[in-house]
């Protein structure tokens, strides 16, 4: 009788233990499977919310804040930029002049790149429309060529560039693609193809605005002159002896026209195309050389054909050319070089092949191109620009999106 009282009490407390165990797998599992909606549903409000400023930022603006819910319940966000009035202005918390050994293409070097905040929240499928999740979206800018990268070929490049291949250098047609950091994490590259909408500006995303710094002052110390008599014309943009104390703007910027009026007294005015600009070094050093210039040919004017360097250069200059979509590949632009062993320059060609003919030429700065390249009567030897200066503030740069988990 004990015996079988014992067993009934043994029997009662293994089924109410099996009974209570069924319970808490069933209340655990549920948990388990509720944690794992949460967190699909935070990975999907942050692929919407990337998506989203994927196809803002290279619009150079963002609006005072975004927010979106998907119908089905899938995801959403709400975030907001720390600024509104452009990402091109916004400065780095570090002296990005300070940080020139470093890689700021890769998330294991902070600093030496420029920034907006957007913060906000993602919805997490809680009961919260707005969201339980807070997030930080970082949209990152810097020009390849003022952090030190003195030659970057971009897509789609067909031609062989290996005797420019001395690091650092950024080559997007190999699969490392950054050369001189070797065994670093690099960011997505897909937070900088040419895959981003809204992106009107002719560089394809990756090969981005801007093409000159929000404020500026107009270099205005140039001087035209036929090149061949009655057939088309030559701008000489001298740069030195511009006096920029009167200025306020950190930079300066000019802007190459199509045509320029001629008047001869055998065929009286005469509206000829400009086909080649004459940089004309400066050597002054101190305050002068200090405040970069601009030069830029943009994809209205098709005339120009030539860049050529005279004398040696220390002045910090960046000069841009674009050709629209569909632009014939031939003839290349042509850079050549009179009385020059030394220039700093910076210098993006977009949707055009490019030559050079420049005799034994030392270019602090860079080449930044997305077509072939072929050397002619010489090479040039690209190296780092070690002390950018201003040059950020006009060197078309890169673009990148991080985002990470508020603290």
């Amino acid at each position: 009788m004990v015996f079988a009282l014992l067993l009934l009490v043994v029997g009662a407390l293994i089924l109410g233990g099996v009974a209570q165990l069924t319970a808490t797998q069933a209340v655990v599992g549920e948990g388990e499977w509720d944690s794992a909606r949460r967190r699909i549903t935070v990975e999907n409000s942050r692929a919407m919310a990337r998506q989203y400023w994927r196809t803002r930022m290279f619009l150079g603006s963002a609006p005072p804040s975004a927010s979106l819910t998907n119908a089905d319940g899938l995801g959403g966000f709400n975030l907001t930029p720390a600024i509104t009035n452009g990402y091109w202005i916004t400065v780095s918390e570090t002296n990005v002049n300070a940080r020139l050994n470093i890689n700021p293409f890769t998330p294991m070097e902070r600093g030496g790149f420029y920034r907006v905040w957007i913060t906000g929240t993602l919805w997490d499928g809680s009961t919260n429309a707005g969201g339980n999740a807070g997030w930080n979206m970082q949209i990152r800018t810097r020009s390849p060529i003022a952090a030190g990268f003195c030659f970057v070929r971009q897509r789609p490049s067909v031609a062989d560039v290996g005797e420019l291949a001395d690091p650092p250098y950024i080559d997007f047609q190999q699969s490392q693609r950054f050369f001189g950091y070797e065994g670093m994490p690099l960011m997505p590259v897909s937070s900088v193809t040419n895959t981003n909408a809204g992106d009107t500006n002719g560089f394809g995303g990756y090969l981005d605005v801007p093409v000159g710094a929000s404020a500026f002052s107009v270099f205005t110390n140039v001087t035209f002159q036929p090149r061949v008599t009655n057939v088309d014309m030559q701008v000489v943009v001298d740069l030195g002896g511009w006096n920029f104390s009167t200025s306020t703007n950190p930079v300066a910027r000019y802007d190459v026209p199509p045509t320029r009026l001629y008047t001869n007294a055998t065929n009286g005015v005469l509206n000829l195309p400009v086909r080649t600009v004459i940089l004309r070094g400066s050597l002054l050093g101190g305050f002068f050389d200090s405040v970069p210039v601009h030069v830029v040919v943009d994809t209205n004017n098709t005339n120009v054909q030539t860049l050529i360097l005279s004398n040696n250069n220390t002045r910090r200059v960046y000069f841009n050319l674009m050709r629209p979509a569909g632009f014939p590949a031939t003839p290349a632009f042509n850079v050549a070089s009179v009385n020059s062993t030394f220039w700093r320059l910076g210098i993006t060609v977009s949707k055009s092949a490019i030559q050079f003919q420049v005799g034994s030429l030392d270019i602090q700065g860079g080449l930044r191109t997305d077509a072939g390249t072929s050397f002619q009567a010489g090479t040039a030897f690209f190296s780092p620009e070690t002390d950018p200066q201003g040059l950020d503030f006009i060197g078309d740069r890169m673009m990148w999106l991080e985002d990470n988990r508020a603290l």
